[in-house]
């Protein structure tokens, strides 16, 4: 079996089926392929972890930005998220909404939420179901987080199966953390009641000045899709994604400036100011309401965020305009210190007032399935002292970070078509679908 049918394979069996499958042995040449050896030998070594006794706490997984499966129920049947075909075949516009936002462009397809998705996922939910009772809550990242909170609201209320004295922890990965943020604030009462702690992996609850540069200028995963097929139109769609304005760098006023510069030079929450066709005010007014709902209330529940560190990324984005009125966009990074981050979400958003913070040097995608964080986030789960520091740390060596690809995007789009249609894509290259990255 190939990866990408291996991926498709597990998208439909129980956690339960797939570590039967993975002690077995089944599948394990593309299995290594995909993931590599030392995460498949620690995917299958569980033996003792699941030979875990006593009452089991609850606990809910909410992915990130993309980290959730989307497919198509009703009319046209079919894989959106992730389906690396969809976008080889030009068909990324059956991902789009519609104009307002709240639907589907086409009138073909009805996606729904699925499953997280496994590629970035499977290794911490393996682990998390040994130790605990999961519940997995995927959603529609392209629609508005406060939509996704209301139906983790509901979501909370059917699993609890109407025992008052249920209660979970979440666990959110990026996006995922403020899908509980704007739950417990949407839903304070309830979130008293139904939630013992929220534990954040890479939170952007501040926003982030590498989404503006997605906005405007869009990236270079963005351009290899244009180059796998040019009828790929991933900014258009990005424009048109309510979430994507929600992690813009939160308004002045809202974003601490005590602790560190506001890190735009222009009103982000202003479209006139962007000078260029696409920006959505109706979004961005949106996105503003969104950080404003954050901002007005206190935390019902305890709250722990665990932050990455050390790592390049940006910090900082200054937009400026020519004598012909044509904008350039300036990112300015950080690779080291309190100003760096995770690679995409930088300390200064990751750290939340009031939260348990707790610190590792890792990339924000590999977050939540590094070891150290997925035992640490256990341990928090059943009140012991997690092993990480709740002080910045001291910068390691080595070489950290996501594989980035070099040379020009038609060259690369050559080489990751082939590797697909010999069915021996690896995480690498699977990586590179990800046009966003919360």
């Amino acid at each position: 079996m190939n990866t990408t049918d291996l991926l498709s394979r597990w998208s439909a069996l129980s956690l339960d089926e797939i570590q039967q499958e993975l002690d077995a042995g089944k599948n394990l040449m593309a299995t290594e392929q995909l993931f590599g050896v030392d995460a498949v030998a620690t995917m299958r070594s569980g033996e003792e972890t699941r030979r875990f006794s006593g009452p089991r706490e609850a606990v809910v997984l909410l992915p990130g930005l993309m980290g959730s499966l989307l497919s198509s129920v009703r009319g046209m049947i079919t894989s959106l998220w992730l389906n690396p075909a969809l976008i080889l075949r030009g068909e990324s516009h059956y991902l789009e909404l519609n104009q307002e936002g709240v639907a589907d462009r086409s009138p073909n397809i009805w996606a729904t939420p699925v499953g997280c998705e496994k590629l970035c996922y499977l290794k911490p939910i393996l682990a998390l179901h040994r130790a605990c009772q999961l519940f997995e809550f995927p959603y529609d990242w392209r629609r508005p987080i406060q939509f996704n909170s209301d139906l983790l609201s509901q979501a909370l209320e059917r699993w609890a199966d109407g025992d008052p004295a249920m209660q979970f922890t979440l666990v959110g990965h990026s996006m995922g953390g403020l899908v509980a943020r704007a739950f417990a604030a949407r839903h304070t009462e309830q979130a008293k009641r139904r939630i013992k702690r929220v534990i954040m992996h890479g939170t952007p609850h501040f926003g982030a000045a590498g989404a503006i540069g997605d906005l405007m200028e869009g990236n270079r995963m963005m351009a290899l899709a244009s180059a796998l097929n040019d009828n790929n139109s991933l900014r258009r769609f990005v424009l048109n994604m309510p979430s994507a304005y929600q992690l813009l760098p939160s308004p002045r006023g809202i974003f601490p400036e005590a602790q560190r510069r506001y890190p735009v030079n222009f009103d982000v929450y202003d479209a006139r100011q962007w000078r260029m066709e696409g920006v959505r005010q109706d979004f961005l007014d949106e996105g503003r309401r969104f950080h404003e709902l954050l901002a007005d209330f206190n935390h019902p529940v305890e709250m722990i965020a665990i932050a990455g560190c050390h790592l390049e990324t940006k910090t900082d984005a200054v937009l400026s305009f020519d004598a012909a009125e044509r904008p350039s966009l300036l990112i300015h990074v950080q690779s080291e210190g309190p100003d760096s981050g995770d690679g995409t979400v930088p300390l200064y958003s990751a750290q939340l007032p009031g939260a348990q913070m707790y610190y590792i040097q890792e990339v924000h995608r590999y977050l939540t399935r590094n070891d150290q964080v997925t035992q640490a986030t256990i341990d928090l789960i059943y009140g012991r002292t997690p092993d990480l520091p709740t002080q910045l740390p001291q910068p390691r060596g080595g070489i950290l970070g996501l594989f980035r690809a070099v040379g020009d995007p038609e060259s690369e789009a050559a080489r990751l078509r082939q590797r697909l249609t010999d069915g021996v894509a690896t995480e690498q290259d699977l990586e590179q679908f990800y046009f966003l990255d919360f």
